[in-house]
């Protein structure tokens, strides 16, 4: 579900900001922390597309991208 994946995202970012030395923190994040986000983020765009815009709680992507 979209909630387990936001908790997962939140702890696997919280454990790559506790690595160091810097290599290793963003290899961690590489590794861990944008896929998590982009497993969260397929989730979040079905959505987007599913909701009518005015309904939908915050700028689009291309809203963001074009608009703004």
């Amino acid at each position: 579900s979209t909630d387990r994946k936001l908790a997962r995202l939140e702890k696997i970012t919280h454990q790559a900001q506790s690595t160091h030395p810097t290599p290793r923190h963003a290899v961690a994040f590489r590794d861990t922390v944008v896929p998590a986000m982009n497993d969260l983020r397929a989730d979040i765009d079905a959505l987007e597309m599913l909701t009518p815009k005015n309904l939908w709680p915050t700028p689009s992507y291309a809203d963001m991208l074009f608009k703004l």
